[in-house]
């Protein structure tokens, strides 16, 4: 955190570019960017960075991820792990289950095998 104060401080206060800032700190200017990026997202500056406390300024700059939402169904793989102990089953259920899940025809047999044998 302490480093993410300094390359804002040397920027927006002191006013040296990203390649200034990045030898003076011993970071790549792509690092000064990103974090001047983040900062400039957020809308803090330098005053709001300084009265930020390490925490706050931590959540502001670095919010958590949004979950992805899967509009993937996958199959149920204790019921395709049940029908596989049967004689005679194969991975034919793979092309059942592709055949009827025509949105997810991009999914490949190993993904389909290494999650079937799991369940």
């Amino acid at each position: 955190m302490r480093r993410i104060r300094e390359v804002l401080r040397l920027h927006l206060q002191a006013g040296l570019s990203y390649t200034e800032v990045g030898r003076a700190l011993k970071v790549s200017k792509s690092v000064v960017g990103k974090y001047a990026s983040l900062a400039r997202a957020a809308s803090v500056d330098w005053a709001a960075a300084q009265s930020l406390s390490d925490e706050d300024l931590d959540a502001r700059l670095f919010r958590p991820a949004l979950p992805r939402s899967s509009h993937q169904l996958a199959p149920d793989f204790a019921l395709v792990h049940q029908e596989l102990k049967r004689p005679g089953v194969t991975l034919m259920l793979w092309e059942e289950y592709a055949r009827g899940n025509t949105a997810n025809s991009e999914r490949q047999v190993t993904w389909f095998t290494s999650r079937s044998l799991r369940a």
